[in-house]
């Protein structure tokens, strides 16, 4: 039922986009939806049968196919990143991070930087410096391959054969929304699956608040300093540590994580305190604007409840995560719809549908593993 549930979630987030943006081609856009559902659901289906056979061949065997599927996924990504002008896009996260930057090392204040839109980035300040490197190399899309490359090495890992990583892997190249996301040269499907990563090493090391509250805390800062969701997966994979730990756990991790959010915006209070807190479009305004407090209520009716009941089962509680994220982006687009009357649908600009994809590296573990006891991926 969990397995299903979460294939469900995959097929719901990656048939919107094929109905956004196959009308965009001369395919009809049901048609393909139909043929892309069974061929998901065709895969599924052989690759749980595959996975009793597979189990009986040497790793080392399934090692050249990971590898060649790996090949082509970062080769896919290169491909459509030299392809692509990145100043034709209509999607401007990419140059919200990289005008940042350019500013930032011109002297200027950096969140007054216009993207090649127009628009203002909302970006945290970690996510932005997390991107410098690959800003001096010419191209802060590099980061999507950077990340991409550490969840092929880890897979493995993480899911302890071959088979699994294989699967894991097919399942996401098989995805519209990571292809539209790796085209548009977003950062925001990458900033969940690095969330995802760290989450998925922290179960395995059996790294939680109660044993290791500075390490917490210090990761959690740093990427709640990237956008405000990843307190989704986060709060889920976190909380049952926290209750289950002393006072001085909760004081050390909550201390620690709150200074390191704080002091990643300390450099730009100092450079310009006005420009950042009083600015009309500052990151703060623009993370939280599309919010109320029906969003903040209903996150919270979601968030406590799953992260409670995931009980040690990590399959679970990457299910309750792409659950919740799934839920709230829902409920935060019907709250709009209500608002303006429905006055346009889900698929106008009006509606970015890519905020579901922040569920996508969760919700392809939930489909593709069953995992029973803890250290067990």
């Amino acid at each position: 039922m969990e397995k299903g549930l979460s294939l469900l979630i995959y097929l719901l987030i990656n048939g919107l986009f094929l109905l956004k943006y196959l009308p965009e081609t001369a395919l009809n856009p049901f048609t393909g939806l139909v043929v892309y559902s069974t061929l998901i659901a065709g895969v599924f289906l052989l690759m749980k049968y595959l996975s009793r056979q597979l189990t009986s061949i040497r790793q080392q065997q399934l090692r050249w196919p990971y590898l060649l599927l790996s090949l082509l996924t970062v080769s896919g990504i290169l491909v459509l990143h030299q392809l692509i002008d990145p100043m034709e896009l209509q999607v401007d996260r990419w140059s919200a991070i990289d005008h940042f930057l350019e500013r930032m090392l011109s002297g200027e204040y950096p969140y007054l930087a216009t993207t090649h839109l127009g628009g203002y980035g909302s970006p945290f300040p970690f996510w932005n410096i997390f991107h410098l490197p690959f800003y001096l190399m010419g191209d802060v899309a590099i980061g999507m391959t950077v990340v991409v490359l550490v969840l092929l090495i880890s897979l493995k890992k993480l899911s302890g054969s071959y088979e699994r990583a294989i699967t894991y892997l097919l399942f996401l190249t098989l995805s519209p929304a990571f292809w539209y996301e790796v085209a548009v040269r977003s950062d925001l499907l990458y900033n969940f699956l690095l969330c995802f990563i760290i989450c998925a090493w922290w179960y395995r090391s059996g790294i939680n608040i109660s044993r290791s509250g500075f390490l917490t805390g210090v990761v959690s800062g740093l990427l709640l300093s990237s956008r405000l969701s990843i307190v989704i997966p986060f709060f889920i994979f976190l909380f049952p540590g926290f209750i289950n730990s002393s006072w001085k756990q909760r004081l050390c991790f909550t201390g620690t994580a709150a200074g390191v959010f704080l002091l990643s915006f300390l450099p730009f209070i100092i450079w310009d305190a006005e420009s950042l807190i009083f600015f009309e479009y500052n990151p703060f305004v623009l993370q939280s604007r599309q919010g109320s407090i029906l969003e903040v209520v209903v996150l919270l009716a979601l968030l406590l409840p799953f992260s409670l009941v995931w009980k040690e089962r990590f399959d679970r509680y990457t299910l309750y995560t792409s659950l919740t994220i799934l839920i709230f982006v829902a409920v935060t687009f019907m709250h709009r719809m209500v608002i303006d009357n429905f006055d346009s649908g889900l698929f106008s600009s009006r509606y970015d549908i890519s905020y579901f994809s922040m569920a996508l590296p969760f919700v392809i573990w939930g489909m593709t593993y069953k995992m029973k006891q803890k250290n067990d991926l």
